[in-house]
């Protein structure tokens, strides 16, 4: 998608759009510098303004989660940069921002353990209703929204961030939920790695 960056992708989850941008391995500033493995750097851009305390808590976010899937002890002393510009904010913006990164990441060939797929997902007004992907006017009216991910490989939860009132058993219910959810989104990716590997393969053929 851009021509400058290792990988990039444009991705869409309901009405929301990212275009993520990765670069790197590459160098790495001194004070940056980690001796036993990457740096691991997020850049989360709104569509239009200045970034908010809100997109700041979700580089922090997308680093952590991301780090469950980069093998970042096989780049020591470089930095791998990753870039999410919001294209359209329509809610279930963080998963989107999520799930469109870790694509990235696999098409600029950064070699990874597993998968990592979020999903958000918001309670309804009777707490019993489950809505999947919603938009920011049904996030607005729920009684609360969580966005949960998790790694393919070994299915813990590796991002979880929730907003207004949920119970415990709300939560495990929405946890189990967005399990079967994500499994779907692994699929979709697998396929996505897929068609990289096979023009892969067929450039080197030529």
């Amino acid at each position: 998608v851009l021509t400058r960056a290792d990988g990039s992708v444009r991705y869409s989850q309901g009405n929301s759009s990212v275009l993520v941008a990765v670069h790197g391995p590459m160098k790495v500033q001194r004070r940056e510098e980690m001796n036993d493995r990457a740096t691991i750097q997020v850049i989360f851009k709104p569509a239009t303004g200045a970034q908010n305390n809100l997109h700041s808590k979700y580089e922090v976010m997308l680093q952590e989660s991301l780090g469950h899937m980069i093998l970042s002890t096989m780049h020591p002393c470089t930095k791998i940069q990753i870039t999410v510009q919001i294209v359209e904010d329509d809610g279930s913006i963080l998963a989107c921002a999520v799930n469109g990164s870790c694509m990235a990441l696999i098409d600029a060939g950064i070699q990874s353990s597993s998968l990592v797929s979020a999903i958000t997902i918001v309670v309804g007004n009777e707490g019993s209703e489950m809505l999947l992907d919603p938009l920011q006017k049904e996030e607005r009216t729920a009684t609360a929204s969580i966005t949960i991910g998790t790694c393919s490989k070994t299915k813990a939860i590796v991002l979880s961030q929730t907003r207004g009132l949920l119970m415990r058993d709300q939560y495990l219910q929405a946890a189990s939920f967005a399990q079967k959810a994500v499994g779907k989104i692994d699929q979709f990716k697998r396929k996505f790695f897929d068609g990289i590997f096979m023009r892969a393969l067929a450039e080197a053929k030529k």
